[in-house]
C-alpha cells in the first residue's frame, strides 16, 4: 500500500508540474504529508478541475487541515 501512495503522490506532484510550473514547487512540499489513498485521490480529482496555481494550493491545504497529518 506504501508504493501505491508513494506513486498517488508522485502523480499528484507531476501534475502540479506540469500544469503550474515551477510556481508549484510550495505546493508540490506538501502532497507528501498526504498519506491517505482516499485524500490522494480526492485530491487529485478536484486538481484536475483547479483553474490556477491559488485552486491548486487550497484544494491541498484544505485536506491538509482536515485530517490529523
Amino acid at each position: 500500500m506504501e508504493g501505491k501512495i508513494e506513486a498517488r503522490q508522485e502523480v499528484i506532484c507531476k501534475y502540479l508540474a506540469r500544469r503550474f510550473g515551477v510556481d508549484s514547487a510550495s505546493v508540490q512540499e506538501k502532497v507528501p504529508q498526504l498519506t491517505d489513498m482516499d485524500v490522494l485521490d480526492r485530491v487529485l480529482e478536484q486538481l484536475f478541475a483547479a483553474n490556477t496555481l491559488e485552486e491548486a494550493r487550497n484544494i491541498i491545504w484544505e485536506e491538509l487541515s482536515q485530517s490529523s497529518y
